[in-house]
């Protein structure tokens, strides 16, 4: 049942419990919970309800995880970076920035592996999404006039979000005469393009991305008529246990 919903283990806490599904009748949880998404997404009711739920749900979890010490951690230099749950640990909103630098190592891993730390906004009249441009301070001018801005045209602030990006190098070579890397990317938050966005301040954006490739990409349109982005796995953090 929804108001004993296990999913969380720990010393600390035997379970979330969630509050009655609203809106619905007790003879309906069971029959609701037991439907797939492709039978709730067209329900405009249930679809909301699930919304919340999952919203609720990984605040929970996230806040249980960061009070347990699991998925924070330090930088090289002692301050705290971004949790599994895509918050940092004891800071929240604008203050990510302060917090760590746009790129950055973990002391002790592969030296193939480090972080991009950039906040992004969507903005509502644009399909692309923005870079806060205190991110990219040390980045190029180029860098800096495509993809930094902090305001619609309109005049209206961006709401900028945490987003934090592990990158590994696992192979260097050649597509078609251009010299590529083969990446490992692992979101440590899921905002819209963030991928994209993080390897495109790099100054090298995914083969094939059009809406974000820097400068003239006629080159990479030759090469290659689609975005060069796979998804690999998706891993759901569960308390100490992962369902992958």
């Amino acid at each position: 049942q929804p108001s004993q919903h296990h999913r969380f283990k720990s010393d600390q806490a035997d379970a979330i419990l969630l509050k009655a599904l609203p809106g619905v009748e007790k003879e309906e949880e069971d029959g609701l919970l037991d439907q797939g998404w492709k039978d709730i997404k067209p329900n405009s009711k249930y679809k909301a309800i699930f919304y919340d739920l999952a919203k609720a749900y990984n605040e929970i979890v996230g806040e249980l995880l960061i009070s347990q010490g699991q998925g924070q951690g330090k930088d090289e230099y002692g301050k705290d970076y971004y949790s599994e749950s895509g918050s940092l640990s004891g800071s929240t909103g604008s203050s990510a920035a302060d917090k760590l630098p746009t790129f950055f190592r973990r002391k002790g891993e592969s030296e193939d592996a480090f972080y991009c730390q950039a906040p992004l906004a969507e903005d509502p009249d644009s399909f692309r999404v923005v870079v806060n441009p205190e991110a990219l301070q040390e980045c190029s001018s180029d860098i800096r006039s495509k993809y930094g801005r902090s305001q619609t045209e309109d005049g209206k602030e961006l709401d900028f979000k945490p987003s934090l990006t592990r990158c590994v190098v696992l192979k260097r070579g050649f597509w078609n005469g251009l010299p590529v890397t083969k990446m490992l990317l692992q979101p440590r938050t899921g905002r819209r393009h963030q991928l994209r966005l993080h390897t495109a301040i790099l100054g090298h954006a995914i083969l094939g991305d059009c809406t974000y490739e820097l400068g003239d990409s006629t080159m990479e349109r030759k090469t290659c008529n689609r975005m060069c982005l796979h998804a690999h796995k998706l891993s759901i953090p569960l308390g100490y246990k992962k369902t992958k």
